[in-house]
């Protein structure tokens, strides 16, 4: 039976937990909704295409979390926080994980201005720092921005919307 032309949910959890070839544990992953399967997949498959096809297709929240915050492999936190909804793991992620890309990717989910703000001011990567004070639509945060930052060019950013040039030292 080709994998492609299945649709029943158990045989898709069999073929995709089981399967010898990682490429058609990959059609069956993508095909899969079963959260607790998908959750196993991420977990114990040696294929790191077919961990990432999982992670996609989970929408369990609490998993997703604890996959963003722990696991050892980038690529699968990069995807959970891509996936991720929960603003305290969110904020936790930009604020401490080691990973600039991992940070980037739970950047663009997170909507709390103060946390924002902190990381257009404090980001170890400039790409991160610029992308934060972009993200910035709180007046509050952006005097914030314009007026803490070390970086000249987040200073201006931040400013630059509201014609207040002042702060902005060479």
């Amino acid at each position: 039976i080709a994998v492609t032309k299945v649709t029943n949910q158990e045989d898709l959890a069999k073929i995709a937990l089981y399967a010898k070839l990682w490429n058609v544990r990959l059609v069956a992953v993508k095909k899969l909704t079963d959260q607790s399967t998908l959750a196993q997949v991420v977990s114990k498959d040696a294929m790191i295409e077919v961990r990432v096809a999982a992670i996609h297709n989970l929408t369990e929240q609490a998993f997703l979390a604890q996959t963003a915050l722990y696991n050892e492999c980038v690529d699968l936190r990069i995807s959970a926080a891509a996936k991720l909804s929960d603003q305290s793991v969110l904020e936790q992620l930009v604020s401490t994980d080691k990973d600039s890309l991992v940070r980037r990717t739970a950047l663009k989910n997170l909507t709390n201005q103060s946390v924002i703000a902190k990381t257009a001011i404090q980001d170890a990567d400039d790409s991160i720092r610029v992308k934060a004070v972009s993200r910035l639509t709180d007046e509050a945060a952006l005097s914030k921005a314009a007026l803490e930052a070390n970086d000249w060019y987040i200073r201006l950013v931040a400013s630059s919307d509201r014609r207040t040039y002042s702060s902005l030292k060479p």
